[in-house]
């Protein structure tokens, strides 16, 4: 007859004889129920290896990367680890064996490869053991693929009127190359009205190298053909991109698929590189000689200011140097006599038929010191009395 606890409490409560009863408590220390852990539990499970990617007897191919190479490791345990090993060979040849400390029951870890060798195949033994001293392991193979560059720059610039630098090539604006693939480069910024071409070397040099066009004049900026031509050969017909509206643009050169990618992330206004103030009201009255400059915004290139003392009158503001009324478009408010404390304007063509050439207008009460802002992201100008 098999024991169990309820056997032995049943003869207990049957109140036997004193002899038995001592006999029934050395039996009782025998009588616990087979099913009640002593409190160890008993792992007969094994550890599992967990790598992202490959299975037993697959090939990990893991892209080269500038910034750094790494497998990454991960085993498990239910009740506990102890160690894992790590053996990468080539050959007859071992070329990493590492062997490390689990602890707990999940343990990742991160095998730097910055040792081996891009585009070679290489074998892969990764083995662990838990607390209990069960083992698992896996066999694979491991490739670091590397994209070699099928062109020789190691540097691309954006350059041009559309650019914050424009031709000045002390400012060109380096392109970022991808880590991961020496043949895209990318580049993010703010892309004003005007044109633009990419020269691929650093050197301040119009004539040092390869320059990067379009393939024709006014080629649409969804267009993805492109053409590298020398810098100042004869044949080169330096055809530009070209923007006519402001915003923030992202650029990708893919040399691997031969193409470019122009996307616009956001419009803004449009900028210039001086705004001038003229009319009666300003310090240089209707004479453009003597009109009077906005300060740019060195932070900001969409903004322009000026401070000083306006007289009774009216002003507007012009975009463009030349001393002619004729020569670019003006900026006006929407309305003849706007409130100065209204932010509309509107650009026009100066001496168009269509252009109503309203001004802002300073009264007699309201003459006095101001400062004024523009803003052609936010199309905004504040006028404001001092």
């Amino acid at each position: 007859m098999m024991w169990s606890a309820k056997n032995c409490f049943k003869v207990f409560n049957n109140r036997v004889f004193p002899v038995a009863l001592v006999l029934l408590i050395g039996l009782m220390t025998g009588c616990q129920d087979n099913s009640v852990s002593s409190g160890i539990i008993e792992d007969i499970a094994k550890p599992v290896i967990d790598l992202d990617g490959v299975s037993e007897g697959d090939t990990l191919t893991i892209s080269y990367s500038y910034l750094g190479n790494f497998l990454d490791i991960k085993v498990l345990d239910e009740t506990g680890l102890q160690a894992y090993h790590v053996e990468i060979s080539e050959g007859q040849n071992t070329l990493i064996d590492v062997t490390n400390e689990a602890l707990g029951t999940v343990s990742e870890y991160s095998l730097d490869l910055s040792d081996l060798n891009p585009n070679v195949l290489y074998q892969v033994l990764v083995s662990v053991t838990d607390a209990a001293e069960n083992e698992d392991s896996m066999q694979f193979s491991l490739q670091i693929f590397f994209q070699e560059a099928i062109v020789d720059y190691d540097d691309i610039f954006i350059v041009g009127t559309a650019t914050s630098g424009g031709y000045d090539l002390s400012q060109q604006s380096p392109m970022t190359v991808n880590p991961d693939n020496p043949n895209i480069f990318t580049w993010t910024d703010t892309l004003r009205t005007g044109e633009f071409k990419f020269k691929t070397y650093p050197e301040q040099d119009f004539c040092g190298g390869d320059w990067i066009h379009p393939i024709e004049s006014n080629q649409a900026l969804s267009a993805t053909e492109y053409s590298i031509e020398e810098g100042c050969a004869a044949g080169n017909p330096d055809y530009k991109w070209n923007v006519e509206v402001p915003g923030i643009y992202s650029i990708t050169i893919n040399f691997l698929e031969e193409t470019i990618t122009i996307n616009q992330d956001q419009i803004i206004g449009e900028t210039f590189d001086e705004i001038y103030m003229v009319g009666s009201a300003s310090p240089g009255g209707w004479d453009l000689a003597s009109q009077t400059a906005l300060t740019q915004n060195p932070q900001n290139e969409f903004e322009f200011n000026w401070s000083g003392e306006l007289v009774a009158g009216e002003f507007k503001f012009k975009v463009y140097a030349g001393n002619d009324f004729c020569g670019g478009r003006w900026i006006h408010p929407t309305s003849q006599g706007q409130a100065l404390t209204s932010t509309d304007f509107e650009l026009l063509v100066g001496c168009d038929a269509d252009n109503p050439d309203y001004k802002w207008v300073i009264g007699d009460a309201e003459a006095g010191n101001y400062s004024i802002q523009i803003n052609m992201a936010s199309r905004t100008i504040n006028i404001s009395a001092q």
